[in-house]
């Protein structure tokens, strides 16, 4: 049993998350113009409730253009790309997506891994994503020596479609069926929150309880081998910006200093994530006909009181650069916004996001952090 499933999870949730973000070209389903504007993962399938991701799309690309992180023609090339993987429509339509996914320690899942289903609804070259997601199996298998279990089966109206990992006992799993198109990530074999999910979709009297006050939470636990890979691409990536030279342009006695700091700050990071024992994430929701709100914590467990004493002046230290540096004045006070909180061994960390437009440009200052990244590879 592989405990890194989180990773996979993860990993699977923002690939298949990214894809579909514009990807689909979506016919205008009942009930659609209620759906949410911003997109909220939920632990149950009867609790599902879908964004419309276009909505999404055209904040974050408008707020990029703003802080000059992308322009007309970078816009124009991401979707050309998309409509060249089986979506034809990507950049003029519309795409509704809804998100669920359990931790190990979840009542109902009886196979104590995380798991997740990503359900898109619209119309799209089912066959084109199919030839893409076996491109890249094959490519990932070819290059990690693991062997191949792809399956295709149809039982009635819904096509599965199986990529297995046996040495990671993981299978990602597309079902497809009427204007929907789900997406799971589980241990092999564990079907449970797919097929729940399916259910509640195939049931034509199903509505998104949009008005509702409600918890949600995701548990990790992150034994010492995903420990160590967490520490390796930290520390890869720090090799990387010093290969390229980011943190060589500053001469001098201050260029000595800034190396010193970040070499004191990923050292700091890695002996954090040593002492890590589990991370607690957790979003509380209230909407309704006055409010649309949610409130978001990250509680993280430390071996002791001082390692979490340490994380949180870390934290609010580098929050202050954060601020310092915004160059949008609504990210400086999204960013000054966040309570850090230490108590005995934890470290907790915490944000109320009282309105949609809050929650889009949360949303947005945390995604162009990723873009940044991509961009400068």
């Amino acid at each position: 049993m592989v405990k890194s499933s989180l990773k996979v999870l993860v990993c699977s949730i923002l690939l298949l998350s990214a894809f579909t973000f514009h990807a689909f070209a979506a016919t205008q389903a009942p009930g659609a113009a209620s759906e949410d504007k911003v997109l909220f993962f939920v632990n149950e399938p009867a609790d599902l409730s879908f964004v419309d991701m276009g909505k999404i799309i055209s904040y974050v690309e408008n707020y990029y253009r703003t802080i000059g992180l992308v322009n007309s023609k970078d816009v124009d090339e991401f979707f050309q790309a998309l409509r060249n993987h089986g979506a034809p429509g990507a950049g003029s339509s519309k795409a509704f997506v809804a998100l669920v996914i359990q931790d190990s320690s979840h009542p109902s899942n009886t196979s104590y891994l995380p798991c997740g289903v990503l359900a898109v609804r619209g119309s799209f070259d089912k066959a084109k994503v199919i030839d893409i997601l076996k491109r890249h199996y094959i490519e990932h298998t070819t290059k990690t020596g693991h062997e191949q279990h792809f399956t295709e089966t149809k039982s009635g109206a819904v096509n599965v479609h199986r990529f297995a990992l046996p040495e990671k006992d993981r299978e990602l799993t597309m079902i497809s069926f009427d204007d929907y198109c789900l997406f799971s990530s589980a241990k092999i074999g564990d079907t449970r929150l797919l097929k729940e999910t399916a259910k509640i979709l195939q049931d034509k009297s199903f509505k998104a309880n949009l008005d509702s006050e409600s918890n949600v939470h995701f548990l990790i636990k992150a034994d010492d081998v995903e420990k160590q890979k967490l520490s390796k691409i930290i520390n890869d990536k720090y090799d990387d910006l010093k290969k390229n030279k980011v943190l060589l342009k500053r001469k001098g006695l201050k260029g000595f200093f800034t190396r010193r700091f970040a070499d004191h700050k990923v050292k700091f990071i890695n002996e954090a994530i040593g002492e890590l024992n589990d991370v607690n994430f957790t979003v509380y929701r209230m909407r309704n006909d006055d409010a649309n709100m949610k409130r978001v914590s990250v509680v993280s467990n430390f071996a002791n009181e001082d390692i979490a004493r340490k994380v949180k002046k870390n934290i609010l230290s580098h929050l202050n650069d954060a601020i310092k540096g915004a160059s949008h004045p609504e990210d400086k006070l999204g960013l000054s916004n966040v309570k850090i909180i230490a108590d005995g061994n934890k470290c907790s960390i915490e944000t109320e996001l009282g309105t949609e437009e809050e929650q889009l440009q949360c949303f947005a200052l945390i995604s162009s952090y990723i873009a940044r990244s991509i961009i400068r590879q």
